[in-house]
């Protein structure tokens, strides 16, 4: 996404948001929102690992 993109997104959101309740929307709200949406629409990749006694399986 082009950032001047995220930067009208942030704005039109957060002109939004004023009058009815406050707060407001950063980046970090809408680029985790997209990851969220990501891992719904295609689960497989969602993916880790754990450190077992200090090392990675």
């Amino acid at each position: 996404m082009p950032v001047k993109l995220l930067i009208d997104n942030c704005t039109v959101i957060n002109n939004h948001l004023a009058p009815a309740r406050g707060g407001k929307v950063s980046f970090t709200h809408l680029i985790g929102s997209a990851l969220v949406k990501a891992v719904r629409a295609m689960p497989e990749m969602n993916n880790g690992f754990d450190v077992v006694d200090g090392k990675p399986p």
